[in-house]
């Protein structure tokens, strides 16, 4: 197929600028590449090759989506050449790796819901922190406004006592 030798051509390409510029997620994903069209091809041995490289970078670096694609690259692989017990070992391995995919996703929805319940949470008390703040300033306002009251009261029973004394006298 010539669409299968121009993308095998493109591959190429791409993997020297990532093994150039030593891109390991780009690095990853043309070995995958390069493996699916070579599969394509019916050329196992090379496939099989760059499936297995995929696997190692992804290994390393953690690059779990490309691994699971490796994996699944190679169940198809061993399915085409009939090796009924490597495809479904490949095929465990990338049910695992969907597993493992769905279950980080999952933690990391749940730590996002939970940190922002926390958030939320802080918001809450801190806007209740605020109308307390509020409530006790009212408070003192109100106190302020009585002992002034009190004391000019007191000041004037003063007045009208010492008024009452001078002018009764």
């Amino acid at each position: 197929f010539p669409s299968h030798d121009k993308a095998l051509s493109y591959a190429k390409q791409s993997l020297k600028l990532a093994q150039g510029l030593n891109i390991k997620p780009l690095l990853a994903s043309n070995y995958n590449v390069l493996g699916y069209v070579l599969t394509a091809k019916s050329d196992y041995s090379a496939a099989d090759s760059y499936f297995k490289k995929a696997i190692d970078v992804s290994k390393r670096t953690g690059l779990n989506i490309e691994l699971n694609i490796a994996y699944e690259g190679l169940e198809a692989l061993y399915k085409a050449t009939n090796e009924k017990g490597k495809s479904i070992t490949f095929q465990s391995l990338s049910n695992n790796m969907k597993d493992s995919l769905h279950n980080d996703s999952i933690l990391k929805r749940m730590n996002t819901l939970e940190a922002d319940y926390e958030a939320k949470s802080k918001q809450s008390e801190i806007e209740l922190l605020k109308r307390e703040s509020e409530l006790n300033n009212l408070q003192r306002q109100e106190e302020r406004r009585v002992r002034n009251f009190l004391l000019a009261l007191s000041a004037l029973l003063l007045t009208l006592f010492a008024v009452g004394i001078v002018t009764g006298k």
